[in-house]
């Protein structure tokens, strides 16, 4: 390293974190992009437009359920835990058990508004009930949120990276095997539970000074303060995610295609 940045980057000791951090999450999205486009493309070749179509509309569907189970809350979380380290235990309590009821309250929603759509018996049903695990599991997120706080995003790397790489292998797997439509939907939401397993032991060896608990108050002023940043999380999720290549059949419902 020369001498002039070498001299500048002695003894400070929160950017020397800031661009560890940085240096994990680059290679986080370095190893997703090069994984996703290798095993994505088998994936879109095994199932064919027609099967990938129903799958990217699910997943299309249930992303819009993803921007109102997160809350909004990230950054305003952090914030507050860099505020005041010592509360850190209340605030990721209190979001962790408001991101899990309404994670649940999303992933029921979903499965419902998807019945209601295109009737019980269509498929699309399955494949929602299955994929919208995700929406369940993400509340595990949280605990980024800590690590976040205090410049350690290498262990959700890893621990995300790990499940990501399992969850890969086993779509490879499944290939292999001629699995059905409905197998590649459950890997989403596996690969979630894998990442929230993964997180947990990852805390286990960074715990925060306190046992989590869930505070009313505090909750209501998470909500309060979070809700404006869910709405534009929506807004803008959606339109992007909806949107489909010219490759990739339009994510139109069932009943409606039959119109």
């Amino acid at each position: 390293m020369p001498k002039p940045l070498r001299s500048r980057l002695e003894g400070r000791q929160a950017l020397h974190a800031v661009i560890g951090n940085s240096g994990w999450l680059l290679f986080d999205k370095l190893i997703r992009a090069a994984l996703g486009l290798l095993v994505g493309v088998w994936v879109a070749r095994y199932l064919g437009p027609t099967r990938f179509g129903e799958l990217a509309y699910v997943l299309a569907f249930i992303a819009f359920f993803q921007a109102v189970a997160n809350l909004g809350a990230d950054g305003i979380i952090v914030r507050e835990i860099a505020r005041d380290r010592f509360a850190a235990s209340r605030i990721l309590g209190t979001a962790l058990v408001l991101r899990f009821c309404v994670g649940v309250a999303c992933w029921t929603g979903a499965i419902a508004v998807m019945a209601l759509v295109n009737g019980v018996n269509d498929p699309s049903v399955v494949l929602t009930a299955l994929a919208g695990g995700v929406l369940v599991f993400q509340a595990a997120d949280t605990v980024d949120l800590w690590f976040q706080s205090q410049s350690q995003s290498r262990r959700t790397v890893v621990a995300k990276l790990i499940a990501y790489l399992l969850s890969n292998g086993a779509k490879v797997v499944l290939i292999l095997a001629d699995a059905p439509l409905a197998a590649f939907a459950a890997i989403t939401a596996l690969e979630s539970a894998a990442g929230a397993l993964g997180l947990y032991l990852a805390y286990r060896r960074f715990p925060t000074s306190g046992r989590w608990e869930m505070i009313l108050k505090q909750g209501w002023q998470l909500l309060r303060e979070s809700w404006p940043f869910m709405m534009s999380g929506v807004s803008i999720i959606e339109p992007a995610r909806l949107n489909t290549s010219p490759a990739t059949p339009s994510p139109v419902p069932r009943r409606m295609a039959r119109r």
